[in-house]
């Protein structure tokens, strides 16, 4: 992940937004390297 966001930074990113599974292992995974919840985001999903 850091090399991601150094490459993308390098780019002229100045964000990165991810989609991860909502569950305590994920958000501390993505926690410890400083991601956090967005309230600009929300992922839509319909069971057929």
């Amino acid at each position: 992940m850091n090399e991601l966001e150094k490459r993308v930074k390098a780019m002229g990113a100045s964000m990165i937004q991810l989609i991860s599974v909502n569950d305590e292992m994920h958000e501390n995974f993505y926690g410890k390297l400083g991601y956090g919840d967005t309230s600009n985001l929300k992922l839509k999903a319909k069971f057929l």
